[in-house]
């Protein structure tokens, strides 16, 4: 499937949105999804913290989705 910035902004609101919804702990949540066309896919990166944790820790989620579905990037 062909990749496009606007794809990408609809997939990352989607992403942001049902984020906040489901998961009520995390917070400062940044989503980044960025249109790679030339490899039919998106690069997502996601960027939280948990505050109940109380451990002052950030994390970051990275992954590709493209047509054969989501993979996570170490």
């Amino acid at each position: 499937f062909p990749s496009h910035d606007t794809t990408a902004q609809d997939i990352g609101n989607i992403i942001y949105n049902n984020a906040t919804v489901f998961e009520p702990r995390i917070a400062g949540l940044s989503v980044e999804v960025i249109a790679d066309p030339d490899n039919a896919q998106y690069i997502i990166n996601l960027r939280f913290s948990v505050p109940t944790l109380n451990n002052n820790a950030s994390f970051q989620l990275a992954g590709t989705l493209s047509n054969s579905g989501f993979n996570f990037n170490n």
